[in-house]
């Protein structure tokens, strides 16, 4: 099974410069939340709680800003554990 058997639709938004708002829309219950890693200089904690039905909702807010230039497009991996 791939991702699109799980996920109906990913929305990314901005918060605040240093913070972001991931809604992971499921197909199906995941028992675990969706993993979110930065990939760029920057490290970020993430908060997760479930959404009605079978979504997540990841909240994510920059610790540490090792470069400025990433703060204006980081990149994220997001990973689905089944």
């Amino acid at each position: 099974m791939g991702t699109a058997d799980y996920i109906n639709k990913i929305d990314v938004k901005r918060i605040s410069e240093a913070q972001f708002l991931i809604t992971v829309d499921c197909k199906r219950h995941l028992n675990y939340p969706p993993i979110v890693e930065c990939i760029s200089y920057n490290l970020y904690t993430a908060e997760t709680v479930r959404t009605n039905g079978h979504g997540w909702a990841i909240r994510l807010q920059a610790t540490v800003i090792m470069n400025e230039q990433d703060v204006a497009n980081p990149s994220f991996r997001l990973e689905i554990l089944h």
